[in-house]
């Protein structure tokens, strides 16, 4: 019944938060065998997850910032607070109220610096739903030029004129597409993308500093244009580390 009476997001947010807590109910979310773990460092299944759990400090905090739904998929930006602070993304789909799928992303989760906003901070109310699809195409676009290299410089039509908000540790700031070209970043393929209002995500595939690298990119479009932008970038270790077979993606 417990199942039936929340949302997705409702339970969603409830099992993020309960990480480290020693809840058993949170679990009851997760389809008991159909559980698929794109994580590579998590073993498949149900009890893959409760193995990882067991290792998780009872103490840490997850706060849960943005939480967006899009079809079967509900998707989280949050932070981590134990030992290693963390910022990362997670999703999920659910099928009949049940998670069967999950896929995340995680970096250190940077200390603030004097003239520069901190990588989760920054707008976190969901507006304009109606605009939904029309703000994914919008970004879609974005994304199929920034990985052609012949319209790279067309990405400064897609931001304000007073720049972009970007929350990326990578670059920080407000930025243009110049700030785009300068960090060793290569993005090779977008794999999804999803949204709900104003928030946009788009999960990719390509290369940092030569590093083979996942890249979540989380835009917020206003009056058309991409005005916030957030990141979550990890490099994807080598296959033969690899708990599961499913793929990072």
């Amino acid at each position: 019944m417990q199942n039936i009476a929340l949302l997705n997001r409702e339970k969603v947010a409830t099992l993020l938060t309960s990480f480290g807590s020693g809840m058993k109910t949170p679990l009851t979310y997760i389809h008991p065998t159909r559980y698929k773990q794109h994580n590579p460092l998590i073993a498949d299944g149900l009890q893959g997850l409760k193995l990882y759990l067991k290792d998780i400090p009872r103490h840490i905090i997850v706060r849960v910032l943005r939480l967006m739904e899009d079809g079967p998929f509900v998707f989280a930006h949050v932070e981590y607070h134990f030992p290693i602070p963390m910022a990362g993304f997670h999703i999920f789909r659910f099928e009949d109220g049940l998670i069967v799928e999950h896929w995340d992303n995680a970096q250190p989760l940077l200390p603030l610096v004097s003239g520069r906003s901190s990588i989760t901070s920054g707008t976190v109310l969901i507006t304009d739903r109606d605009k939904t699809d029309e703000n994914k195409d919008l970004v879609k676009a974005f994304m199929e030029d920034l990985l052609s290299e012949g319209n790279i410089k067309k990405l400064g039509d897609y931001f304000p004129e007073q720049g972009c908000i970007n929350h990326s540790a990578v670059s920080a700031g407000k930025t243009s597409q110049t700030k785009w070209e300068k960090h060793g970043i290569r993005y090779d393929k977008m794999h999804r993308i999803l949204g709900e209002g104003n928030f946009v995500l788009t999960i990719s595939e390509g290369h940092l500093k030569g590093a083979p690298s996942a890249f979540y990119d989380l835009f917020r479009v206003a009056n058309g244009k991409i005005a916030e932008h957030w990141d979550i970038i990890e490099e994807i270790i080598g296959i033969e580390n690899h708990k599961n077979t499913n793929g990072k993606f």
